[in-house]
């Protein structure tokens, strides 16, 4: 199935705040969150029904074969989708679907959201988020693993990905929030179809 939906796609590695920019537009902009369902372990700060849904993988596995997900994968050995009932109640509400989506499934997704607008976070360092992992408690060997995986996700959307994405932003510190939100809402006010930002907007050939 095709979504003739404009909407927004939000990629990059782990750590790096996709979440919580997500919430920012939510509480500044028309825009809402389709809240994933997941088998992954929930985090002591994280909240049921608001970062996450949480299940086991058989109550997953059952959601997927009664069709209820619009769109899943498998990553780091836990299963994430998007219920279809979650996409629709956001419809119902008129607000703006806003997805988080790992790099590698882009083209995928792609194909479901043909117009969707779809923008990469690119960390200035990788200490910037290893800074982020310690600070909301994560154990030290799984922050040394996900500063791989980020490596790694950073190197694919460079060599395979980057065409796919309608922008990029490089995430210095928490000041280039502000930039990040008023592109995004300039994009889809005003129909702008590329842009780049580091610190400032600008235009990108």
């Amino acid at each position: 199935m095709v979504y003739d939906y404009k909407v927004l796609v939000i990629s990059g590695p782990l750590g790096v705040e996709k979440t919580f920019l997500v919430h920012y537009l939510e509480g500044n902009s028309p825009f809402k969150r389709v809240i994933p369902t997941t088998t992954r372990k929930k985090r002591e700060m994280e909240i049921e029904g608001r970062d996450y849904f949480f299940v086991n993988e058989e109550e997953f596995l059952l959601k997927l074969s009664n069709n209820e997900l619009m769109f899943w994968s498998r990553i780091f050995d836990n299963y994430y989708g998007y219920e279809l009932s979650s996409f629709e109640k956001i419809h119902s509400l008129g607000l703006i679907h806003t997805f988080e989506i790992y790099t590698p499934l882009i083209a995928t997704f792609s194909e479901l959201f043909p117009k969707s607008f779809k923008i990469f976070f690119v960390p200035n360092l990788f200490e910037f988020l290893e800074q982020r992992m310690t600070l909301r408690g994560d154990p030290e060997e799984q922050i040394h693993q996900r500063i791989r995986y980020a490596r790694d996700e950073v190197d694919l959307y460079y060599s395979h990905y980057k065409n796919i994405y309608d922008a990029e932003f490089v995430v210095v510190d928490n000041n280039t929030l502000k930039f990040i939100v008023e592109s995004i809402q300039k994009y889809f006010e005003d129909e702008l179809n590329h842009f780049y930002i580091e610190g400032n907007l600008q235009r990108r050939k």
